[in-house]
C-alpha cells in the first residue's frame, strides 16, 4: 500500500482536475508515486 499526502500550501482556485494535478494526485502523479515506491524496493532488495 502506497500513501499519497497532500502539502499545507492553499489551493489555486481552479477546476477539479486542476487541483488534483496541483497536488500529484492526479493519474500521472499516482503513476509516478508508484513507480517510484517500485525503484526504491528493488535498491533495497
Amino acid at each position: 500500500m502506497i500513501s499519497l499526502h497532500t502539502d499545507h500550501r492553499y489551493p489555486p482556485v481552479a477546476a477539479h482536475q486542476d487541483l488534483l494535478r496541483f497536488y500529484g494526485v492526479d493519474g500521472q502523479g499516482i503513476r509516478s508515486a508508484v513507480l517510484s515506491y517500485r525503484h526504491r524496493k528493488t535498491r533495497e532488495a
